[in-house]
């Protein structure tokens, strides 16, 4: 799958630090992965997208989005990443 790939690329660029390729291939993977209903990758995309966005100083305003809906995928799913999602929300506070 097209987007899993983009998703690991997005990735590989915030290892590499090279931030502005992280953010788009991160922001395009959770497009694609929501669109082909692989919400589990989906959240995961997202959830690395708002850990780029954090690092480099944008706001909750763009980041508390970003984590509610991995929060809501990994809910639904059962997934243990859910914990450490809520806890982030929590430290952003509400907003």
């Amino acid at each position: 799958m097209a987007a899993r790939a983009t998703l690991a690329l997005g990735l590989a660029h915030d290892h590499l630090g090279e931030t502005d390729d992280a953010v788009r291939a991160l922001t395009a993977a959770a497009g694609a992965l929501h669109t082909t209903e692989a919400y589990s990758y989906e959240a995961d995309a997202r959830a690395a997208l708002a850990d780029v966005l954090s690092r480099t100083g944008s706001g909750p305003d763009a980041v508390r989005p970003l984590l509610t809906r991995a929060l809501e995928v990994y809910e639904a799913y059962g997934s243990p990443r859910a914990d450490a999602v809520r806890a982030r929300l929590a430290e952003l506070g509400s907003g």
